[in-house]
């Protein structure tokens, strides 16, 4: 949201979208999906095999991403910094690249 807007809201609001963003909202939705992936773990019982994926394939992922955000992060209109924004995002999220 532009600062200036956040600014002209008042303090109610601005508590009131707080509420239900940032971490609140990263903790809501991170609930969700563990209690989502705990119900399909529930119906799929023994009938599937769940493995960790090797390392090789968790590097290439993470570097297939690397590449991707790098791609994104020079798109992006002159004087903005995706890289920053990411790093940002992660550390708000706890998410740290790794």
């Amino acid at each position: 949201m532009n600062e200036g807007k956040w600014n002209s809201l008042s303090e109610a609001d601005r508590a009131a979208i707080d509420a239900i963003s940032g971490a609140a909202f990263a903790d809501r939705v991170g609930e969700a999906w563990n209690v989502a992936d705990t119900k399909a773990r529930e119906v799929v019982g023994d009938k599937v095999d769940f493995y960790e994926a090797p390392a090789p394939v968790v590097d290439a992922l993470r570097a297939a991403a690397t590449d991707l955000e790098a791609k994104w992060a020079a798109g992006l209109p002159q004087g903005r910094d995706g890289a920053a924004a990411l790093a940002e995002f992660r550390q708000m999220t706890g998410f740290a690249a790794k």
